[in-house]
């Protein structure tokens, strides 16, 4: 079979159950069945998901998309943490104890399908710090595999969350120390992105809570966000990366906002007071033979999340 090109969707989940099973998000259990479907109405080769927080609900999804063609996935059972609520309780009045024992359960709620072969080997970064308080509890981070794609042989692919910041609507800005710590695990993304290369051609799927444009005096403006120079930059800087949405769509006001005030989900959740933004990316290294053909949002109009998704095609010359 000739492959002409391939599709990768990235959908950040907000499938928000605690290590005791009560759920943070709105209905969990019935987004997590409606997923997959939707999902693979798009038909996508590769799916990046972030969010997937308990290992039930990692273990389900894996069994889903397994269903559906998906034969390949960073889902291990034998990495799964699954201590008991008797365990978790016990421990409840020694924090630290309390924050491990979380950080064992959440991991980094990243997956990866794929249509494709994968290399069992995955590799994981942790960031060195957290942006909001909330987050000690889980090890927001990022994974990376490789896959053997038709035509062009293998590839990376990585998958990563960034720490969510928290928008003061009293000084109509966002959280400075919250935004320095994002700006920190941005660099160290790039630059574990640029040390494990291992292939011509790189596919990242990516959450970086921070739009492209930085936000000042309650608007954006048009200097590109730190953030988004160090995924799209060159040299010892940046990542080198092309964004496929902007690529096709241009930096205007609003291409596409991932995360936006419209959306049901938001409106309920920790974040609904913040400013419309894109949030949510698929990149591809700058290559002639992996290049974005089209890019656009899904599940802007049926919700499925508190963020839309990004389904971008590639062709393979």
């Amino acid at each position: 079979m000739s492959f002409k090109s391939i599709k990768v969707l990235t959908l950040n989940t907000w499938l928000l159950r605690t290590p005791l099973g009560i759920d943070l998000a709105r209905s969990v259990e019935r987004r997590l069945k409606i997923i997959p479907d939707r999902v693979c109405r798009f038909s996508p080769d590769i799916i990046l998901l972030q969010e997937v927080w308990h290992p039930a609900l990692r273990a389900r999804l894996h069994q889903e998309f397994s269903k559906r063609g998906y034969a390949f996935s960073n889902w291990n059972s034998a990495n799964e943490k699954n201590l008991c609520r008797r365990d978790f309780l016990l421990n409840f009045c020694s924090p630290h104890k309390l924050k491990e024992l979380s950080k064992q359960i959440m991991q980094n709620g990243l997956m990866i399908f794929s249509k494709f072969p994968l290399n069992p080997q995955l590799s994981t970064l942790v960031f060195s710090e957290h942006t909001r308080a909330d987050e000690v509890f889980v090890k927001k981070g990022a994974i990376k595999m490789q896959v053997l794609l038709p035509e062009l042989g293998w590839a990376d692919v990585y998958n990563a969350h960034l720490g969510a910041v928290t928008f003061d609507s009293d000084s109509n800005a966002y959280i400075a120390k919250e935004c320095e710590a994002r700006k920190k695990q941005t660099h160290e993304l790039a630059t574990w992105i640029r040390k494990t290369r291992d292939s011509e051609f790189q596919i990242v799927g990516a959450d970086l809570n921070s739009h492209y444009h930085g936000f000042k005096e309650g608007k954006y403006h048009d200097k590109i966000s730190d953030e988004y120079s160090m995924m799209t930059g060159r040299g010892n800087y940046g990542a080198g990366l092309v964004d496929s949405f902007t690529s096709h769509h241009g930096l205007g006001p609003n291409p596409g906002y991932t995360d936006e005030s419209k959306n049901p989900y938001r409106q309920s959740g920790p974040f609904a007071n913040s400013p419309d933004a894109v949030l949510d990316y698929v990149f591809v290294s700058d290559s002639r033979h992996l290049t974005p053909s089209q890019s656009q949002l899904v599940f802007n109009e049926d919700c499925v999340s508190d963020h839309y998704g990004v389904l971008s095609e590639f062709a393979i010359a």
